[in-house]
């Protein structure tokens, strides 16, 4: 289209004499940006299929695959900055992603079976691997030589395993910690816990013999309850 630029010039008669003209001049129009034909013209970051050397990652996005919007302007619409769940590939954040488990199984992380799988949300699904259970799951797996889990001692104390005293206490392993029990004692030790009415202990007998205890001699002996047997001493050599 072209713009006409007129300029009109009159003579007027009753004021003093003034020089007039009237021309008429065509000025061509700049050419204006065409969107659609493809070709990046002046204002158009992108046209159809030609994004130049643009790409998501120039505009400052992690990935993703830049387009063309109608209007010429850029489509980001599937540029992302975290790396999307469900693509397969292990993003920022992502533990797993589809059928990528980062080579981790149930046994990997600590549980004794299962068939581990990767949640909707990039995250582990250990469903299977929590029906096999674990070491930490506060459930006692005899099978799987747990003696106790956690704060799971199976009822057991120090005492109803034959020590006087102490705190029993459960390993990182699952098994029972006799740590404190044994520091109590316990008739079997072989150490005399005279405090809790023991004679004597296995072998140990305190120094003390037949003769000692008023017999003439013999061989003295320690119970399995940790008190002497004198069924060995004997008064015969006293005649």
């Amino acid at each position: 289209m072209n713009r006409t630029l007129w300029t009109l010039c009159a003579f007027l008669l009753v004021l003093p004499p003034v020089t007039g003209c009237r021309v008429l001049m065509d000025i061509p129009d700049q050419p204006g940006a065409t969107c659609g034909n493809s070709s990046r013209e002046p204002g158009e970051p992108c046209d159809g299929a030609n994004l130049g050397d643009a790409s998501c990652a120039t505009l400052g996005f992690l990935g993703g695959t830049l387009s063309c919007a109608a209007d010429c302007t850029w489509n980001t619409e599937r540029c992302f900055l975290v790396e999307p769940c469900g693509d397969g590939t292990l993003g920022v954040g992502e533990a797993c992603d589809d059928a990528n488990l980062d080579g981790q199984t149930c046994q990997s992380l600590g549980y004794y079976g299962g068939d581990l799988a990767c949640a909707t949300d990039c995250t582990f699904d250990r469903a299977s691997c929590e029906a096999a259970g674990r070491c930490g799951d506060g459930i006692i797996q005899a099978s799987n030589a747990e003696t106790c889990d956690g704060a799971n001692l199976n009822g057991q104390t120090c005492l109803s395993l034959g020590y006087y005293g102490g705190t029993l206490a459960c390993t990182n392993g699952c098994t029972l910690n006799l740590a404190s029990c044994v520091a109590a004692g316990r008739c079997g030790d072989g150490i005399i816990q005279t405090s809790d009415g023991e004679t004597c202990d296995g072998s140990e007998l305190g120094g003390m013999t037949c003769t000692d205890l008023g017999y003439c001699g013999g061989t003295l002996a320690c119970r399995s309850t940790c008190l002497f047997l004198t069924t060995g001493c004997s008064n015969d050599m006293c005649k």
